[in-house]
């Protein structure tokens, strides 16, 4: 897989859980996981150790 089908994937993985891309990354490095917890993706909101203002 090139970096582009790489980025694609992450971008779609944030649109399809309602996730920023940025959340989706630390997730997926630590779990292997794109998926999320479900259908709304908690896992991945969950996983980001970054704070929002």
């Amino acid at each position: 897989m090139g970096a582009d089908q790489a980025f694609a994937v992450l971008v779609r993985a944030s649109q399809d859980t309602n996730t920023k891309l940025v959340d989706v990354v630390p997730v997926l490095t630590t779990t292997g996981d794109l998926t999320g917890a479900g259908s709304d993706g908690e896992r991945l909101r969950q996983g980001s150790s970054r704070r929002r203002p």
